[in-house]
């Protein structure tokens, strides 16, 4: 019998009448180049230091001579990693207790951070000052084209709606003047505040909740308009200040309406497999899904999007949806155990780690050999340690996170369908606690579907990598759960 490769539909028809391999769970894996599912294992650390402040961001970022920063930034401080093993606070004071998220961009040498309640601050080494030129207040932050660009701004009056940027090639002159290309303005064709600002090529794209716009570089000094900004969505955006992912200059995001990419002209939605799934499933069992904290990151190595959610009221990371962009697969993470260094509810994300592989690697030289995953989150250990660490793909884990396939209905209904057993093809499997899996029968397509129809054990043959069993029904849905490396 031929092997049928296995896709996560499960807001599609699964029957494998209709579609051989749709399964409607896939917790635990992540979907890789090759078009496979490998295990999840996050419990390598980058680097670590003694703290029990959860981070809300962080990020590495690079300066001109190509040396790295590490920040880490919490509701009221921002430290930096010095070492793999320690860290300094570089806060110029105690930041606002009002912080909700902070966001920040590199402009040369110098990093930019702002956070809406405190002046922008700025480093270029040691420790952050108040940035000069008394730019406004901002909750969003962006450069591009040499002028750095705020967003949601207040100079003593709010303006939610918006924008302001630097002089051109001077960060520390603010005073809108056609001499030096300093301007402001407002986004005002839709509702809503901005949310995020991101660069994409020679543009910066600002969103708001339900909406999208594309500022260009006009530099008409003559008429004062220095940036033209153009609608590009007025039904779709994002609600998070950290939660647009860029891949092959492409912005990722998730809206409440389900996940989308901007590749700078349209706005396609992606996900149709699984959006209902997150929305229905995941979101119903954790109370809803906090969207103003959703963080996107993205693994270069496997060409990967992980879109990390908050449940609601919850200051960790409970959710991880993953998309292949090359293979066009999904998988989702789910649980306490993102961290799988240690059982218990004490070692969790609370923020990814916002960085490219170059990043990771000018931070530190001894990770250039392991091609390390560029999926990177940040958060606190069981040993009372803020940790950032990426995952490994196929490896066993100390403290695995549940991993489990299901699939769609296998049957037409009117003849039985008898099962001897299930052979899953391994290009990769790690020894270790015998897997398990329950095959649902019944006649009824939808109870085979919610787990509700009456089950049959199989066995784990380690002999033969194979279920045995032998079970009789006019559907059925075997559902295997793994607790090794494997892929």
């Amino acid at each position: 019998m031929a092997f049928v490769p296995l896709i996560f539909q499960p807001d599609l028809d699964c029957n494998w009448e209709a579609a051989p391999g749709a399964l409607v769970d896939c917790r635990g894996f992540v979907p890789t180049r090759r078009g496979g599912l490998a295990s999840w294992q996050m419990e390598t650390p980058i680097a670590s230091y003694t703290s029990s402040t959860e981070p809300v961001a962080s990020g590495i970022v690079r300066k001109a001579d190509g040396t790295a920063r590490f920040f880490i930034f919490n509701k009221q401080s921002i430290y930096e990693y010095d070492s793999t093993t320690t860290a300094t606070n570089r806060s110029a004071a105690t930041y606002s207790a009002s912080t909700t998220d902070w966001c920040w961009t590199q402009f040369g040498d110098t990093t930019i951070a702002v956070n809406l309640y405190d002046n922008p601050q700025s480093s270029s080494a040691g420790a952050f000052a108040a940035l000069g030129g008394s730019p406004p207040k901002a909750q969003c932050v962006a450069s591009n084209l040499g002028f750095v660009m705020l967003g949601n701004y207040n100079d003593g009056t709010a303006y939610p709606d918006g924008w302001a940027c630097s002089a051109l090639e001077n960060i520390t002159s603010w005073t809108a003047s056609s001499a030096t290309q300093a301007a402001r303005g407002r986004l005002y064709d839709t509702p809503g505040p901005i949310r995020a600002l991101a660069a994409l090529r020679d543009s910066v794209v600002a969103y708001k909740d339900d909406s999208i716009y594309v500022g260009e570089y006009v530099g008409d000094t003559s008429n004062g308009i220095i940036w033209a900004w153009r609608l590009i969505s007025d039904k779709v955006g994002c609600s998070s200040p950290n939660g647009i992912g860029v891949f092959n200059d492409m912005h990722y995001f998730l809206h409440r309406s389900g996940f989308y990419v901007f590749d700078g002209t349209a706005v396609r939605r992606i996900g149709r497999e699984c959006t209902n799934h997150l929305f229905d499933t995941i979101a119903g069992a954790t109370g809803g899904i906090t969207f103003s904290k959703t963080q996107v990151s993205v693994d270069q190595t496997q060409n990967i999007v992980m879109f990390a959610m908050r449940a609601a009221s919850e200051t960790k990371i409970t959710t991880v949806y993953c998309y292949n962009v090359e293979t066009n697969r999904w998988s989702y993470i789910f649980g306490a155990t993102i961290f799988t260094a240690a059982a218990g509810s004490s070692d969790y994300p609370t923020a990814i780690v916002r960085c490219t592989q170059s990043d990771l690697i000018a931070f530190d030289a001894n990770l250039s050999d392991d091609n390390p995953p560029t999926a990177v989150m940040i958060g606190p250990d069981s040993t009372g340690k803020i940790a950032a660490m990426y995952p490994s793909y196929g490896t066993p884990a100390t403290d695995p996170t549940i991993m489990a396939l299901q699939t769609g209905p296998i049957g037409d209904g009117d003849t039985h369908v008898d099962l001897t057993g299930v052979k899953p093809r391994l290009y990769r499997y790690i020894a270790g606690t015998a897997p398990t899996m329950t095959v649902y029968g019944d006649k009824d397509e939808s109870n085979v579907i919610d787990g509700t129809a009456s089950t049959a054990s199989g066995t784990w043959n380690t002999t033969e990598f194979r279920f045995d069993v032998k079970t009789s029904a006019r559907y059925i849905a075997p559902r295997m759960v793994f607790t090794n490396g494997l892929e």
